[in-house]
């Protein structure tokens, strides 16, 4: 016949064990923090609530200009690799040109806001707009229409995609 194991000699140690099991985890915790903090590529955003915030006002003029019938229609034309014509106008319900229409190009550069800029359209005929760009940087840009006719302004977005310069 066995032995019984006599756990009275082991009571002693047994509070160091669960302090060692808890050190463990911290220590694990740590290690994975510092590996984190040390190996992390994400993409940080600055000003993300106020962008976030300025989005969803977009998405409510989007519900806006929905009610009012009127669609931005844009032409973009790519002249050569940097310049870009684009020509706009407006319609209602019906497929109806409307006339009076003003409108203002806002280009936003998206890898970096600092060649961002804004153009006013060319009115021609009073039914459409028109405007020569040159967009400098290769990349992702965004074309924002606004268009204000009668005191209601329909916005329309558009993404240009600008190929690098070909080299010689």
């Amino acid at each position: 016949m066995k032995k019984p194991i006599n756990l009275s000699k082991y009571k002693i140690y047994w509070p160091y064990f669960l302090f060692a099991i808890f050190a463990i985890v911290i220590l694990v915790n740590v290690g994975y923090i510092f590996i984190a903090e040390k190996t992390w590529r994400g993409i940080y955003t600055p000003s993300s609530y106020k962008k976030t915030s300025d989005y969803n006002k977009i998405l409510e003029k989007i519900q806006e200009q929905r009610k009012l019938g009127l669609l931005v229609r844009n032409n973009i034309i790519n002249i050569n690799n940097q310049d870009y014509f684009i020509e706009s106008n407006l319609v209602d319900l019906n497929n109806n040109l409307v006339i009076g229409i003003e409108v203002i190009y806002k280009l936003k550069y998206l890898p970096d806001s600092k060649y961002d800029f804004d153009i006013a359209g060319e009115i021609s005929a009073k039914t459409f707009s028109s405007a020569n760009i040159k967009l400098q940087q290769p990349g992702t840009w965004e074309l924002e229409t606004v268009v204000s006719h009668n005191n209601k302004i329909i916005q329309d977005i558009h993404y240009i995609i600008v190929k690098p310069k070909p080299s010689s």
